[in-house]
């Protein structure tokens, strides 16, 4: 797997109404076809309204992992990275991020993806609530991880003086391959940590 973008919609005629039709989407009720719901409403105003409305859109990719090391620790393939998660203001809290993130977890599990992991701003807490509801949680700091974070220019102050949290989730088992010490000294040396940082952090 390389990268995927999801999108979720709506049709359009019920834009003025989400939370509705989320409800009534999470309950079963049958929205398409002969006896589906939309049937009900007067055919004017559906062709009138006719299309999708996107409420929001998420991004998975594989490649932040290349020449990191975490990456490292992990079989190829197996660790996918969340990223431009996005849902319209009027379509939020109503279960569209959940079921983006649902939609996730299916795709991870078809191509036999052991972890997930995603990034979110400390002081976003509803996503933060969000995604530990979904199953997520944060990560404990150390060099493998503080290395992957500021590889995708996400540590402390780089953004506008934001801070992120790299948040993880596992969907299977796996092992973790040790990184050479050779190796992470060399990679904590090019961001200029070096080994004040390895006697400060804990691996």
């Amino acid at each position: 797997m390389g990268a995927v973008c999801l999108v979720a919609t709506c049709p359009k005629l019920v834009r003025g109404n989400v939370v509705a039709w989320n409800r009534m989407a999470m309950r079963g009720v049958k929205m398409y076809g002969d006896d589906g719901w939309l049937r009900r409403l007067p055919r004017r105003k559906v062709l009138e309204e006719d299309g999708t409305w996107i409420m929001g859109s998420l991004e998975v990719s594989v490649h932040e992992f290349r020449n990191t090391m975490l990456g490292m620790t992990r079989e190829e393939g197996k660790v996918v990275y969340i990223t431009e998660v996005a849902v319209l203001p009027e379509a939020r809290r109503c279960g569209v991020g959940k079921k983006l993130l649902m939609a996730i977890d299916k795709l991870a599990t078809i191509h036999q993806i052991e972890s997930i992991y995603l990034h979110v701003d400390v002081t976003n807490d509803a996503a933060i609530t969000l995604y530990e509801k979904c199953g997520y949680h944060i990560v404990e700091r150390n060099p493998i991880h503080n290395e992957f974070t500021r590889s995708l220019n996400f540590h402390d102050g780089a953004m506008c003086g934001r801070s992120h949290h790299l948040l993880r989730k596992d969907l299977r088992a796996f092992r973790e391959r040790p990184v050479p010490e050779e190796v992470m000294r060399r990679r904590l040396g090019v961001y200029g940590i070096g080994e004040v940082f390895l006697k400060r952090e804990a691996w």
